[in-house]
């Protein structure tokens, strides 16, 4: 005998008939997550390496430059545009990154719940550290 009073409402849950269509519904999210990730993380990496490299060629500098140094901040005094086009970029890569874990939580979690839940929190966690530094980067080069 239970202390915890239980109770089988269906309110709830789904009937029976509404459960092929909410499999058929979370298997079309799945779909969408990695079509996303194959078709706009995967080649969003290989944009922003190729843009590293043109920046670097053009203007002799990557436009990742340290500005808690004298140089750092003249290259972005030099190049302001390119500059937070960067950081912009940097922050949007992990945007990007942060779907492409959602739909890794969404496969795992019916096997496994608690990986899954760390999963989500390390991504979240991600999402605001880079987030966070490309807003900070780019009023720095801003102000």
């Amino acid at each position: 005998m239970s202390v915890m009073p239980t109770s089988r409402s269906t309110t709830a849950t789904a009937t029976a008939s509404e459960v092929p269509i909410l499999r058929r519904n979370a298997s079309r999210s799945l779909r969408l997550a990695a079509f996303f990730t194959m078709a706009v993380t995967g080649p969003y990496a290989i944009l922003l390496l190729a843009a590293i490299i043109l920046s670097a060629i053009l203007t002799g500098n990557v436009f990742f430059p340290d500005l808690a140094t004298s140089a750092g901040l003249e290259y972005a005094g030099r190049f302001p545009a390119a500059v937070t086009v960067g950081y912009l970029a940097d922050g949007l890569s992990h945007v990007l990154l942060f779907v492409s874990f959602m739909a890794i939580v969404a496969v795992l979690r019916p096997r496994w719940p608690t990986w899954s839940q760390l999963i989500l929190v390390g991504a979240i966690v991600q999402l605001l550290a880079g987030v966070t530094k490309a807003f900070v980067s780019i009023h720095t080069v801003s102000s």
